[in-house]
């Protein structure tokens, strides 16, 4: 139980930061089709918004 819960803190610190496309993430997705970019990108923005609105919360408890 340890582990899964460790691998989740660990997943959603990546979200911590604005999402942004670097160099190596421009590189890889070069050959995917842009519904796809698009869908992923919203997914990062949505997971940075709620990763932000959920620290917001603990810091006020």
């Amino acid at each position: 139980m340890k582990e899964k819960l460790r691998f989740v803190v660990e997943a959603a610190w990546s979200y911590r930061r604005p999402p942004c496309i670097w160099y190596g993430l421009r590189r890889r997705q070069e050959c995917i089709s842009a519904e796809a970019k698009e869908i992923a990108w919203r997914a990062q923005h949505r997971l940075h918004k709620r990763y932000m609105k959920l620290s917001k919360q603990q810091i006020a408890a």
